[in-house]
């Protein structure tokens, strides 16, 4: 009988500890599948692939010969994680921007004058580019919220037009209509912030300063300088060595 007893009381007690074990194996793997903000950190591979589209909005700033209206612009990016702080990228974007005449304008002493104006907006400016840069996490990337810091350098086309209700003031004269071509090598720092949704899935904002590093303006077929009206020539000088702002919300997958 006490023989009984005690293999009774010594398989509860193993019983209870192959439960406490498996107990602290549960634990510890929770701990190890998911940090303290609740973002999913499975092991990743060595290398992740990380992709990007976004929509952002431009402005030139420290500019007094043209005022600038941003419109909405796009882009995306293709980069690869190589460790928990760095990523590596390669992006290509698109941005507009209305720009107003002049001060001083030759065409027209008040912009009234003119007919097609959009508010005080009387040309166009596209510009694409193309470029390759890097993102630190200053925080690594383990909690939900990843700061970062970016750099990039690239290479822009960009083309100043006037509006076509505006170039109507002007008929077929081609100094008008003419468009400025201004290509150019660019710099660019970033600060954003990466926001976790899911361990696959992140949206990320992002404030950025763009400078020109050097630039050239568009020539004929025959290696001579398009004419120009002086209007459109100053605001095209003006944007050559411009900085601007840029805003940009996007959403990233990681592969």
């Amino acid at each position: 009988m006490r023989m009984s007893s005690r293999i009774k009381n010594n398989g509860c007690l193993a019983l209870f500890l192959i439960g406490l074990i498996l107990h602290g194996v549960a634990q510890a793997d929770a701990l190890l599948s998911e940090n303290t903000y609740g973002v999913e950190t499975v092991e990743a591979p060595l290398v992740q692939i990380f992709f990007q589209p976004s929509v952002q909005l431009s402005n030139v700033i420290g500019n007094p010969t043209t005022d600038s209206t941003s419109h909405l612009g796009y882009g995306f990016q293709v980069g690869a994680l190589i460790s928990q702080q760095l990523l590596l990228q390669a992006g290509f974007s698109h941005q507009e921007m209305g720009l107003s005449l002049p001060a001083g304008s030759s065409v027209s002493s008040a912009a009234a004058t003119l007919s097609g104006l959009n508010g005080n907006q009387a040309f166009s400016y596209k510009g694409n580019g193309v470029d390759l840069g890097a993102r630190l996490y200053v925080l690594g990337r383990e909690s939900r919220f990843r700061p970062f810091i970016g750099g990039a350098v690239s290479y822009a086309w960009n083309q100043l037009a006037y509006l076509p209700a505006v170039l109507a003031n002007f008929g077929s004269d081609p100094t008008y209509s003419n468009d400025f071509t201004l290509k150019q090598i660019q710099g660019r720092g970033s600060l954003g912030l990466e926001v976790a949704i899911t361990s696959m899935l992140v949206v990320d904002f992002q404030f950025s300063l763009q400078g020109v590093f050097t630039y050239w303006a568009s020539t004929a077929a025959n290696g001579a300088t398009y004419l120009y009206d002086s209007d459109k020539l100053a605001v095209a000088n003006a944007l050559s060595r411009a900085t601007t702002d840029q805003v940009t919300l996007g959403v990233g997958f990681y592969f």
